[in-house]
């Protein structure tokens, strides 16, 4: 999952109420969560969380859920952060 598609899907502090549950796994979440907006709102990107890697994660236990087509990626590991490129099919 690219991330023109990840940062389509944010968590909002609104959604975050709606985590059902009080015990330790809901607590979990909330509190990492809570984490992720705050790191997005110091990058001033606003108050919510994107979901990169549990986006990725569905998806690959559900792959009906987006549509997908074949590409060769390439990876560049010059710089900072490593970036990816795709060569579609």
């Amino acid at each position: 999952c690219g991330l023109d598609l990840t940062r389509s899907v944010a968590m909002t502090p609104d959604h975050l109420t709606r985590i059902p549950g009080t015990g330790p796994l809901g607590q979990f979440i909330r509190d990492a969560l809570r984490f992720y907006f705050e790191v997005h709102r110091d990058r001033g990107l606003g108050y919510l969380a994107h979901l990169h890697d549990p986006l990725a994660a569905t998806v690959a236990l559900d792959p009906q859920l987006v549509q997908t087509r074949a590409a060769r990626v390439s990876v560049d590991l010059r710089g900072e952060r490593g970036v990816t490129s795709a060569a579609w099919d």
